[in-house]
């Protein structure tokens, strides 16, 4: 079962992150041949991060991916590199795992959650962070001449309904 505990008022806790990277960020769609939907997706970038800021906030890992996560033992997963440890919104860190495993993991999370936060902020939270993480992704690979790949693109786009 999630247990949730109040969200802490330090000022040491990295906050907004998603919305700090992204204003940090102008990228041209126009140099890399992308899925038009996530260019898109970008241009409505700012109405995104808005909504973001309206949902409930909880502490988050800031990099919860499969590189961020150890077997201690056969029942144990424990969390490495803390480094971006901080508040955010709810379902920002599920989806860096979706992105780091290519598998959708909103209704097992659901599932886990019991109702800790309305089930339509978790989904918006999730939503909105795992779109426009992943086209930033997209954009840098692409930009660096790395491989994309399309399915992850399927996932994120098709599921979310963008």
């Amino acid at each position: 079962m999630a247990r949730f505990r109040p969200v802490p008022n330090a000022p040491w806790l990295a906050q907004n992150q998603l919305a700090q990277r992204i204003a940090a960020t102008d990228l041209s769609w126009e140099d890399v041949d992308a899925d038009p939907r996530l260019a898109d997706l970008w241009e409505h970038r700012e109405e995104l991060l808005a909504e973001l800021a309206t949902l409930p906030s909880t502490v988050v890992h800031g990099d919860y991916s499969t590189g961020n996560l150890r077997a201690a033992d056969p029942d144990t997963t424990v969390a490495v590199d803390w480094a971006t440890f901080g508040i955010g919104p709810v379902g920002a860190d599920l989806s860096a795992l979706t992105l780091s495993t290519g598998v959708w993991l909103l209704d097992d999370y659901l599932t886990g959650i019991e109702n800790a936060f309305a089930t339509g902020s978790i989904r918006r939270g999730y939503e909105i962070a795992l779109t426009l993480t992943h086209a930033s992704r997209v954009h840098w690979a692409l930009g660096q001449q790395r491989p994309v790949d399309p399915s992850l693109t399927e996932l994120v786009l098709g599921r979310t309904g963008r």
